[in-house]
């Protein structure tokens, strides 16, 4: 359905207030609040928990380098590279701003979370014009539109775990239309999410809970690929869409390394459970990766402009 409203910068603020479908503050901190070291010792310096970008083959290439090929990839994509206002939906600890503030220093720059203890970690480094936001994407509002998004491992958290697919829909639906909302026509946001992929259609909450993983996933739920183009379609042409199963696989074995490697401090900074509890999710998840049942997927999409008319078609 086209929307009326096309030839404005942004959709202006909802009439309403936006529903959260998904995982709440408190589960999302549950999950991320906790000492940032320990991340650190696991993912490596970039403290990015999402997958990377790896180049073949995948033993002569580093995690950093991955992880920074990754975020170059998004800023690229995205058209963070040039624009001048950007924002961010999950900004994690700051591995998309670390890269921002080499590659931009000068970007106006805003980016969200809902995890207190992200936003306090980020703000001990992030410049002034790197403004954070403890906020849900659903709370936030702006008057002045962004040129670009990038959302990189957050969208995992916007549509519960026992939703059906039409549920996932439309729980996706809000978010691709706060995306319109904050963009320019001509925008992009870039997006990366762990997906759902050879699995039996209607099975998705049974693999969450059969996994092993759900109380370490809390409330979330992961989107099939046509569940997210369908929900973006009324406001964005789609710009690149892929799927990179391996990337996830070669990150997860890494992560899985580094947790063995720093078994000693890790107890000792967080105690055994939790340092367990890690091991035992990320490799349910990388044997999930491994068996098919997910898949990585990389999605850019450009918000539309007015809708064209066949009167518009040069005349040859």
């Amino acid at each position: 359905m086209a929307d009326s409203r096309m030839n404005d910068p942004g959709l202006g603020t909802p009439t309403a207030p936006i529903p959260n479908l998904g995982a709440s503050k408190a589960s999302i901190q549950a999950h991320y609040d906790r000492e940032p070291l320990f991340y650190e010792r696991f993912l490596g310096p970039s403290l990015a928990y999402s997958a990377a970008i790896w180049n073949e083959p995948a033993n002569r290439d580093t995690l950093e380098a991955a992880q920074l090929r990754k975020l170059d990839w998004h800023i690229d994509m995205s058209g963070a590279d040039s624009g001048r206002r950007v924002l961010e939906v999950g900004l994690g600890w700051g591995s998309l701003i670390k890269r921002l503030m080499v590659r931009r220093p000068g970007l106006e720059y805003v980016g969200l979370t809902p995890a207190d203890n992200q936003v306090q970690y980020v703000r001990s480094f992030a410049p002034e014009n790197f403004v954070t936001e403890i906020s849900a994407w659903q709370d936030y509002q702006t008057n002045r539109p962004f040129d670009a998004i990038v959302s990189i491992g957050a969208m995992e958290h916007f549509a519960g775990k026992t939703m059906d697919r039409n549920g996932r829909i439309e729980a996706y639906r809000l978010f691709f239309e706060f995306c319109a909302r904050m963009l320019r026509v001509g925008g992009r946001a870039s997006i990366q999410v762990n997906g759902w992929a050879n699995i039996a259609p209607g099975s998705e909450a049974r693999h969450i809970a059969e996994s092993g993983i759900d109380r370490f996933w809390n409330e979330g739920n992961l989107p099939h690929a046509s569940e997210m183009l369908l929900a973006s379609e009324p406001w964005f042409n789609l710009i690149h869409l892929e799927g990179k199963q391996r990337d996830y696989i070669y990150t997860l074995r890494a992560w899985i390394r580094n947790l063995r490697r720093h078994e000693t401090d890790l107890v000792a900074l967080v105690g055994s459970e939790m340092f367990n509890d890690y091991l035992h999710n990320l490799t349910v998840c990388l044997e999930a990766y491994v068996a098919g049942a997910l898949t990585l997927y990389r999605l850019v999409i450009e918000r539309k402009g007015p809708v064209a008319g066949l009167g518009s078609v040069p005349k040859g």
